[in-house]
């Protein structure tokens, strides 16, 4: 078999639709279905997680043993008196404002606008746009491949799981099954989708549904059919974290999702080069509050926390076992001891906390040059190796057991979950609340400071919002785009609207902009396609040099189509004859001295205004045309001028 290609047209060239389908209304919870040519790909399945800052904080274990099994439900009945308004059924009432008192839901992507069915594959770019994995796996007729890095499955797995098992305690709590009825009528515009809210599946579902992915490492070809592919690409956002480029025939689409610029963090960094001169660029997944930039709100950090300490305060930090933790250790760490405060223990308080750390020192190929260099001496990629070891830093599952007996004021705190909706954090937060030496320090840039605050208000500690975002801002992102110049572009009319410094701007391709859910068509235009010749076609082809190195020949076969591949067989004999192809280029000139020799004396080249050379006749009153492409033959309707004209052009150009 020998490769060649197929050509579509000589002079015009198909549109060919590609559909982007948005599930999620947020542009920070992602799921996009793509359409393009026969596969079609599901990009992320992401939770939206908004949801939970409506619901009371899930109570703990280790409260009720403490207080007792009612404690903190009297705590927050006693938080809402005197404020003139009566709870509905199944809520809580705290400082004027309605919770949930149910187990936590979430909103989900709407799967049920897109036929699962015939959904070919999963492309997953990092942990948290996996969060509705098991729902899709799990309880849908979903039967597609799902791919994404070894680090995002094992650290994806770990999120899932830490959060199916702090939200055991919740279901087993009792209310109002009604809930969303009472409640409708108080609720806000974003939450009128309140019906289609779930509760969280499983750890079966979690088990389940993990044995599905297929891992990558960056760079590797992910078949799509075909001759079609995807390779997952570094997006320098966290360990493992990638952006998809997908090939398909001619076409490639970037697909980009929380991807960072931001330099001397751990992961490895951005890799721009695959994504450069792509047909259509996805583009979402950008900063939340891109004018508080990341190295300024780690320092601010490090400032709160020194202060607190030697206020004798305690300091929280909500926070997921993985990813921005990382970003904290090396400097926090750093700027307590140009203090002299290196005394103080810093408790991580998770059920993944000591794999997640012991992951990140195994990953080192997906760690950035300088942490990877330093396995080779041979030492950590991590300082909190180093850390474990001394005593300063100090891993637990939970606050039950051996925390006890370890747990000393002051100190800092790092728990699950940023939400402080369920996990351990919402027990230290209980704890401190009252006490005003205390911080709270809110680094997740998805939940804010507000929302963190509500349903245990009167808040007395100190609170801050320091989210360390190191996602994309508008303006990094504009910058990117400039540089891999797609012919379009899919972005969230949320990240385009302001028209300022902090929205995106894109002005070398099309802009397609969508809001919440709904369908993009987007034309590309296609010209070639790559098929397989038979060798027995091959035997009956005697390929001309057209150019330098390549060859060429019109030929009439027979196509076929099987598993996304194109073939080209020998044609049936009534098929008809070889086409007749021509190439080549006229000289000017030369055309001038043929015309001549046909009687046609009065032909003069004239530059056109329009742009484009014309060969004019005014005594015959006829013109050829010559325009980019095209050769345009006019006369006044004298058909054996034509022919003429016509014949005179082909003399000056081969055949193949």
């Amino acid at each position: 078999h020998v490769h060649c290609a197929v050509s579509t047209g000589w002079e015009s060239t198909p549109c060919l639709a590609m559909e982007v389908l948005t599930l999620t209304e947020s542009p920070w919870s992602s799921c996009f279905a793509v359409r393009l040519r026969q596969v079609t790909v599901l990009l992320d399945c992401a939770l939206d997680t908004s949801t939970l800052a409506r619901f009371v904080p899930a109570a703990q274990l280790l409260r009720a043993k403490a207080v007792g099994p009612r404690q903190a439900e009297r705590e927050l009945e006693a938080r809402s008196a005197g404020v003139g308004r009566r709870a509905p059924p199944g809520t809580k009432l705290v400082q004027d404002q309605f919770f949930v008192d149910a187990p936590p839901q979430f909103r989900l992507p709407l799967f049920e606008l897109c036929d699962l069915g015939s959904v070919d594959f999963l492309l997953i770019s990092n942990i948290h746009s996996m969060l509705a994995l098991p729902f899709l796996t799990e309880h849908t007729n979903f039967r597609g491949r799902v791919y994404a890095t070894e680090p995002v499955l094992q650290y994806g797995q770990q999120l899932m799981s830490n959060t199916v098992a702090a939200l055991d305690t919740a279901r087993s709590r009792t209310g109002s099954s009604d809930w969303k009825a009472d409640l409708s009528s108080l609720l806000q515009p974003s939450e009128s989708d309140v019906m289609l809210w779930r509760t969280l599946y499983g750890p079966q579902d979690v088990v389940a549904a993990v044995a599905k992915v297929s891992t990558v490492s960056y760079n590797e070809k992910v078949s799509l059919g075909g001759n079609d592919f995807a390779i997952p690409v570094s997006s320098g956002h966290a360990i493992g974290s990638c952006n998809w480029v997908m090939h398909a025939g001619s076409e490639t689409v970037s697909y980009i999702s929380c991807s960072s610029t931001t330099r001397n963090r751990h992961p490895k960094p951005l890799d721009v080069q695959p994504l450069r001169e792509c047909d259509v660029c996805i583009l979402t997944g950008l900063a939340r509050n891109p004018q508080l930039h990341p190295a300024r709100m780690l320092a601010e950090l490090c400032a709160v926390v020194a202060s607190t300490l030697r206020g004798g305060g305690n300091v929280l930090i909500p926070c997921f076992s993985s990813g921005i933790v990382f970003d904290l250790f090396e400097p926090l760490l750093n700027h307590l001891a140009s203090l002299s405060l290196t005394n103080f223990p810093i408790y991580f308080v998770s059920p993944s906390a000591k794999s997640s750390l012991a992951y990140s020192n195994i990953y080192a190929h997906w760690l950035c040059d300088s942490k990877a260099d330093r396995v080779l001496l041979p030492d950590w990629p991590f300082s909190h190796e180093a850390l474990l070891n001394a005593g300063t830093l100090k891993t637990f599952p939970n606050m039950q057991g051996d925390f006890a007996q370890t747990f000393r004021e002051p100190c800092i705190v790092i728990a699950e979950h940023p939400s402080l909706r369920f996990g351990e954090a919402v027990h230290f937060m209980n704890m401190w609340r009252n006490r005003p030496n205390c911080a709270l320090i809110a680094v997740d840039p998805d939940y804010p400071l507000d929302q963190l605050k509500a349903p245990f208000e009167p808040v007395e500690m100190k609170t801050f919002f320091l989210p360390i975002d190191p996602r994309l801002t508008p303006q990094e992102a504009s910058s990117l785009l400039g540089d891999i110049k797609p012919r379009h572009l899919v972005v969230a009319q949320a990240f385009v609207e302001k028209k300022d410094a902090h929205s995106v701007t894109y002005k070398d391709g099309q802009v397609h902009t969508f809001s919440g859910i709904g369908t993009l068509r987007i034309h590309m235009k296609e010209s070639r396609e790559e098929a397989t010749m038979s060798s027995k076609l091959a035997k009956q082809t005697a390929p001309r040099e057209v150019l330098p190195g390549t060859f060429a020949y019109g030929l009439v076969a027979r196509l076929t189509a099987r598993d996304g591949k194109l073939e080209l067989h020998p044609a049936e004999e009534s098929a008809g004859k070889r086409p007749r192809a021509l190439f080549g280029s006229v000289r000017h000139e030369e055309l001038i001295d043929t015309l001549a020799q046909n009687g046609l004396h009065d032909a003069e080249l004239v530059n056109e205004d329009g742009g484009g050379v014309s060969i004019r006749l005014p005594k015959h009153r006829a013109a050829i045309h010559f325009r980019g492409n095209s050769t345009v033959v006019e006369t006044d309707n004298d058909e054996a001028l034509r022919k003429t004209l016509r014949n005179a052009i082909l003399a000056h150009l081969s055949e193949i």
